[in-house]
């Protein structure tokens, strides 16, 4: 290895100790359903900022971040300019990408959705609708499929009547979408049937022959994490196949059973819990997280920070609402 890539493996233990680090302290850190409960409101509130942001430079395509001056701090790259498709803006909002502020939209939005229906107020479902827009209005297909598979969680978990109110409110959407935000159901439909012709997805298909040799050469430990630079190499759009090429089979197979443990800590919670509410926020975290797992196979995701921390965010949520669940769950009234 060069130094180049001796120094990004190097890097790369440092983000997976503080990714790691995420996970602990959110898991032992939320000891109660009152802290869980203030940790689920930090986040939809933040995420809902955030889409706000990225709401009016849909509309404007006016750059926000680019006010946004934190002390001590420069940016090492121009960010949060509006990119665009089929004549619309791609928010970026404070994001590096409109995939990673897509992917991070499309994964909040159960944990949006559990706060209105924990809440039952009109302005509870504010930030389920600011952040459901946000995450539509980034044109993206990964955040689309990471939307789409959350929600067959969260449908498939609900109760008949909130499966029925789904159903109820889709169609009314479909109706309603095309008049208020014109043109973008149409590009976004378009961007999965023009699957074929499209060269993204050529490009991302003919990596499939490359990644296979080099990964039989170190099959189980890989190359190291980051170690395969795109700049030295090529860009992978598929973090599963970068997965396997920096830590092997041992180490891809190591991330996804530790994704699929938080997954059913939070199904475990949906079926145990007494609370309708408590119920609900374990089903909501493990649709979140089955969402954002998908996009592991859309696009590159550990390389984009924001979606990286919020996996490994959810990967705690799990972990601490089962923990919570097994000591409390005889405690409805202080459900979150």
């Amino acid at each position: 290895m060069t130094a180049l890539l001796t120094s990004a493996a190097d890097r790369g233990l440092l983000a997976l100790a503080g990714w790691v680090g995420i996970a602990l302290l959110t898991a032992d850190g939320l000891r109660s359903w009152g802290d869980l409960n203030k940790a689920i409101n930090w986040l939809v509130g933040s995420a809902t900022v955030v889409a706000v942001v990225g709401v009016i430079q849909y509309f404007t395509g006016l750059d926000i971040s680019g006010f946004i001056s934190i002390p001590g701090l420069s940016a090492q790259g121009e960010f949060g300019g509006a990119l665009s498709r089929s004549d619309l803006n791609r928010i970026v909002s404070t994001s590096a990408h409109p995939i990673e502020l897509g992917v991070a939209m499309a994964a909040m939005l159960p944990l949006a959705i559990h706060v209105g229906f924990r809440d039952k107020t009109a302005p509870s479902w504010l930030p389920a609708l600011a952040i459901g827009l946000a995450s539509l209005m980034t044109v993206s297909r990964s955040a689309v499929i990471v939307a789409a598979a959350a929600m067959v969680v969260l449908i498939l978990g609900w109760p008949a009547r909130l499966r029925i109110m789904a159903l109820i409110l889709v169609p009314i959407f479909g109706v309603v979408g095309p008049v208020v935000l014109p043109g973008l159901l149409g590009t976004i439909r378009a961007l999965f049937t023009n699957l074929g012709n499209d060269p993204s997805i050529e490009g991302r298909t003919s990596d499939y022959g490359l990644v296979t040799r080099l990964v039989l050469e170190q099959p189980f430990f890989g190359r190291g994490l980051f170690a395969w630079v795109p700049d030295v190499y090529r860009t992978l759009d598929n973090q599963v196949l970068v997965l396997l090429l920096e830590v092997g089979l041992v180490g891809a197979l190591a991330f996804f059973i530790m994704a699929g443990a938080g997954v059913v800590q939070g199904i475990l919670v949906r079926l145990r819990a007494k609370d309708e509410v408590q119920r609900n926020a374990g089903l909501s975290i493990s649709a979140s997280l089955v969402g954002i797992s998908m996009s592991f196979v859309t696009f590159d995701a550990l390389g984009f920070r924001q979606v990286a921390g919020l996996t490994f965010l959810l990967i705690g949520l799990g972990g601490a609402i089962k923990a919570i669940s097994d000591k409390d769950a005889d405690s409805p009234t202080d459900a979150v």
